[in-house]
């Protein structure tokens, strides 16, 4: 048997001995001091006073007291400390008094004087009878915690869920005040990259996914302990590891010693469960038992949990590449008749505003017809624009591509907003992090990608009824940091214009979609953004909260990809 689990000597039993006759109960208590620990009180103020000390054992008083009846301090101690064995010691006995100490809970009616060895029966007899019941009623309450944990379990999906089951169910042991579940790896961050659990021989990071009767200062201290630190690391050994470490300052004064079981998967480590103990809990082999048993099941449902998330992850993964593979079809399709139908357009649109502007020459002398006719020309100067823009979404663009670096584009196309930004009274902040990566791209399909959004935003910013009154000038961000691990580099547009509503965001990639105003967009922005983006191996989403801002994230290849 393990050292901290070795079954230390059992306290003797405690017995209380209530008689104003003092002689009478110092004998009472030499008869019974063999076999228990026999404290004396000559009043029942001084008899409560014990059993508030010492709220179990066995209490023998007297039926006449100096300051209560007997029947009355047996009320008394039964409230105080109702794990106590009151048994009645008198030498008045009658049947009705009798009758009248079993109905108010008395265990036993013995007469004075009594024979010794058949005292030290009876009050054997109470300890064990009173030792059964408090294990009883301890192995109920362990078996309801059980099974509401085993139901906690069943319907967690999350390690969160899990933890606070474990948490609460160890915490309502009774014995329990202080738990923390620690997690490392997956566990603490599931969806992240990697195997599952903590590597053995590594330095994990361990973080608390619940905890009860400790602040988050202490827990993280918990956390950072070697010995915690240690087990996380061990071995998945099929014996069940546990440890006992001393409470002290970096754990608080309210925890004398810690319990730590490793929670453990079928194939590795997850992580910790912590659980505060007293002395008397030390010595329960039963409860060592039960810790480690909750904490088998709590690693099992960690691991199916952890499990659960990364196929939800994989999942959500699976639809959005459903997701961009229908959104490139739809596109494609859609670009192939838009190119059509813009040649078939623009020839004899072409004809119309050469014979447009070949009347306007000869209408110097008609102001009415001259105004018509200039108006006839910026209208087709407006669809021909429209048919660049459908057939710039139609294109399909050549590999060529080159190292770009992102803060060129961007000073390329500042001096093109600067007016804008200012008739809408917003500033734009540009945060690119230092030796950012270059990305390989098309340097003019970059610039036509910041421009679509950042005129997107400047649209959005004085659209929004809001800005003057509460959000004061309008923001535009623009963000961009590399992600080693995908070898890209994660570009974030961001505003804090009027924002699109809930029911719209699965719908601003569709070509000629758009929540502007009737002739202030054509709705092929951010397809146009949506198709550079896809062309170059990136992916693009975007955020919106209506009456918030819109932020819009999309990658690019790093260079050499």
């Amino acid at each position: 048997m393990s050292p901290y689990r070795r079954r230390r000597p059992r306290p003797a039993p405690r017995v209380l001995v209530v008689d104003d006759d003092r002689t009478l109960a110092g004998t009472v208590a030499a008869i019974l001091g063999d076999a228990a620990e026999v404290a004396t009180a000559a009043t029942g103020e001084e008899a409560i006073e014990e059993v508030r000390r010492h709220p179990r054992g066995v209490a023998l008083i007297d039926v006449i007291l100096p300051d209560i009846g007997g029947m009355d301090l047996m009320r008394r101690i039964r409230e105080v400390a109702p794990d106590v064995a009151v048994a009645i010691l008198t030498g008045n006995a009658t049947l009705h008094g009798a009758i009248d100490a079993l109905n108010h809970g008395a265990r036993r009616y013995i007469l004075k004087p009594c024979d010794p060895d058949e005292l030290q029966a009876i009050v054997r007899d109470l300890i064990e009878r009173q030792e059964l019941e408090q294990r009883s009623r301890l192995y109920l309450r362990r078996l309801e915690v059980q099974n509401g944990l085993s139901e906690a379990l069943s319907a967690a999906l999350t390690p969160e869920d899990v933890a606070r089951a474990a948490a609460e169910a160890v915490s309502a042991l009774g014995e329990v005040r202080t738990v923390v579940v620690l997690a490392g790896g997956d566990s603490a961050g599931v969806g992240v990259p990697g195997g599952l659990g903590i590597p053995t021989g590594a330095g994990p990071t361990l973080r608390p996914l619940a905890s009860v009767g400790m602040d988050d200062d202490t827990v993280a201290a918990l956390a950072a302990m070697p010995e915690v630190r240690d087990l996380a690391t061990g071995g998945t050994s099929d014996v069940p590891h546990m440890a006992v470490i001393p409470g002290g300052p970096a754990l608080g004064t309210g925890v004398p010693a810690l319990a730590l079981c490793r929670l453990r998967g079928r194939t590795s480590v997850l992580g910790v469960l912590a659980a505060a103990v007293s002395g008397e809990t030390a010595m329960d082999e039963h409860h060592w038992d039960l810790l480690i048993a909750i904490s088998n099941w709590v690693g099992l449902a960690l691991e199916r949990a952890t499990l659960y998330r990364r196929l939800e992850v994989a999942y959500q993964e699976v639809k959005n590449g459903e997701r961009r593979v229908v959104q490139a079809e739809k596109l494609s399709a859609v670009g192939r008749l838009a190119a059509g139908l813009a040649h078939e357009v623009g020839t004899p649109l072409n004809i119309i505003s050469g014979r447009a502007e070949y009347l306007l020459r000869d209408a110097a002398g008609s102001p009415k017809l001259e105004q018509g006719l200039k108006v006839i020309v910026q209208q087709i100067e407006r669809i021909s624009r429209l048919i660049g823009q459908v057939l710039d979404f139609s294109r399909e663009y050549g590999p060529v591509r080159s190292p770009v670096d992102l803060s060129g584009v961007l000073a390329a196309i500042s001096p093109l907003l600067d007016t804008r930004l200012g008739k809408a009274d917003t500033d734009l902040e540009v945060f690119l992090q230092p030796r950012l990566p270059r990305v390989a791209a098309n340097f003019n399909q970059m610039q036509q990608v910041f421009l679509n959004l950042l005129m997107n935003s400047i649209d959005a910013i004085q659209a929004d009824p809001e800005m003057a009154r509460t959000k004061g000038r309008g923001r535009v961000t623009i963000q961009a940091e590399p992600v080693p691990r995908a070898r890209k580099v994660r570009v974030t547009v961001e505003d804090n214009g009027q924002g699109i509503r809930e029911e719209h965001l699965d719908k601003v990639f569709d070509p000629f979609f758009s929540t502007k105003a009737v002739g202030s967009g054509t709705g092929l922005g951010l397809a146009v953004v949506y198709g550079i983006v896809t062309e170059h191996g990136g992916t693009i989403e975007v955020e919106s909260r209506w009456g918030i801002g819109t932020a819009v994230h999309f990658t690019l290849p790093m260079e050499g990809v």
